[in-house]
């Protein structure tokens, strides 16, 4: 298409002509051939048609359309039209067109095709065509009508028409274009570890041709711990979809800076840790699951003075983590008072007898009840021996045997006794009055030997002799006081 300017148009002219070439016999007539002209404003135009030879006439020579007479050539007429404005006198000439006049004897041919059959190529952003490859004879003489072939869908083809000496028109097979697959694919883990941070999974995109690149893919990042799925796309026709999903993950981390305190009370232990994106938490004690949360604090009741291994895993739909350290907490426990009972046993008192004295006591003397924590509630004697035989006595001298409660004498073994027998086997409890059993209370509890006149070891001690022996033991509580302990937390990896 020729396009020409004039300067004295207001508008652009413009004009073309259908340029395909034409196919006649010899002394045939062409149809029209038509000059469409946008003539713009102000002016007038001929037409001068123009051809190669002489042995084609050019019908109405000045006007827009014209037809061609043969009237004998045989070969190819190229056929032109020049338009000229009358005022201006610019001219605008067409693209030419070829006319082929063939002999009224000419054969028909055969071709050979680059491709044999019919085929279809994936688009790969290259054109594509059917070329001739040879033609039988040899020399013939043809024209090529050819399509090209480049996106998803086109076809292509080639027509050839034979000319001057060769007849017949041969159709190529065609070279149809369809869609490519293209395939989303993972280029490195498809599982991620959670990492506090948004992530991207590494993914490649196969079949894709550089010439095209109307794809999308969608769902390639995450920043909590989840199953994903990235979708590739394609608003191009020149694709289709092979595996456009991708499933990827990202996994929970262990929870970070896992921490155990107990309470003051040591009644309860807090456990805290940092967050995991998207995760829930199990709490786990000596390896048995025993709660959930959905926060990163988990309170549990304990007992003082009592070991528990605490630790928690990060779990939601993508896995679940490995376990924290393990704390290792021994409770400890408060300050207390312990309070058990008493016994001191049976101890043997024999006091000698000094010289000088007609009395002695054996037995509890001025205890201070609470003294190392001791409260006395009973007294037991037993197996007393009283050596008043009268060998040791002089003259009328006496003895007997009673209680001395704190200082108040009773007959022993018990109030209304007027004898007892020597030895006495016992044993004998004598119950101290609850009123005496209050811390820092003095009590005394002791047998006496009571009597008149001399003995013959109040001069002399003799070696093994007492005035009497007794076996005696002291019941009731003790209280002990323990120290705070405080609590001991160890983690173990």
């Amino acid at each position: 298409m020729s396009r020409g300017f004039f300067g004295v148009v207001s508008s652009t002219p413009t004009l073309s002509m259908d340029t395909t070439p034409l196919i006649y016999n010899q002394y045939q007539t062409s149809s029209n051939i038509l000059v469409l002209f946008d003539k713009g404003k102000h002016d007038t135009y001929t037409y001068n048609w123009s051809i190669t030879d002489n042995l084609v006439s050019i019908n109405n020579k000045s006007l827009s359309s014209a037809t061609f007479t043969n009237t004998g050539y045989i070969g190819k007429t190229t056929v032109s039209c020049t338009i000229i404005g009358d005022k201006t006198k610019v001219s605008i000439t067409t693209d030419t067109i070829d006319i082929y006049w063939n002999s009224l004897n000419a054969i028909i041919f055969t071709a050979i095709w680059s491709i044999p059959n019919n085929i279809t190529l994936e688009y790969d952003g290259s054109g594509k065509d059917v070329t001739v490859i040879s033609t039988t004879p040899s020399d013939a003489t043809y024209i090529l009508s050819k399509k090209n072939a480049v996106n998803a869908g086109d076809i292509a083809s080639s027509i050839i028409y034979g000319v001057i000496y060769y007849k017949g028109t041969i159709s190529s097979p065609t070279i149809t274009i369809v869609p490519k697959p293209i395939s989303i694919l993972p280029n490195g883990p498809v599982s991620l570890v959670w990492n506090k941070t948004t992530q991207t999974i590494p993914y490649l995109i196969s079949g894709i041709v550089s010439e095209d690149i109307r794809y999308s893919v969608s769902g390639t990042t995450g920043s909590d711990c989840n199953n994903y799925t990235a979708i590739l796309s394609t608003t191009s026709p020149n694709y289709k979809l092979n595996t456009y999903i991708l499933n990827w993950n990202i996994t929970p981390s262990i929870p970070a800076n896992f921490t155990a305190s107990v309470s003051a009370d040591f009644t309860s232990i807090t456990l805290n840790w940092e967050p995991v994106g998207g995760c829930i938490y199990n709490i786990y004690n000596n390896n048995i699951l025993i709660g959930s949360s959905n926060t990163t604090q988990w309170t549990n009741t304990s007992l003082p003075d009592t070991t528990y291994n605490f630790h928690v895993v990060a779990t939601c739909v993508s896995g679940t983590s490995s376990r924290t350290p393990i704390a290792n907490i021994l409770t400890g426990h408060k300050s207390y008072a312990s309070t058990t009972s008493y016994d001191s046993g049976y101890k043997t008192l024999s006091p000698c007898c000094l010289a000088g004295t007609i009395s002695g006591d054996i037995g509890l003397c001025n205890w201070v009840q609470g003294t190392n924590g001791i409260i006395i509630t009973a007294v037991y004697v037993q197996n007393c021996v009283c050596n008043f035989n009268t060998t040791l006595l002089s003259g009328t001298a006496s003895r007997n045997v009673k209680w001395n409660i704190n200082n108040t004498l009773s007959n022993f073994p018990s109030s209304n006794s007027v004898t007892v027998s020597n030895p006495y086997p016992g044993p004998t409890t004598i119950p101290i009055a609850s009123s005496d059993q209050t811390i820092g209370k003095t009590i005394n509890y002791t047998l006496r030997a009571i009597g008149t006149g001399w003995s013959t070891n109040d001069v002399v001690c003799p070696s093994g002799i007492y005035w009497f022996s007794a076996n005696w033991k002291n019941v009731g509580t003790i209280t002990t006081t323990l120290p705070m302990v405080s609590s001991v937390i160890t983690y173990i990896a």
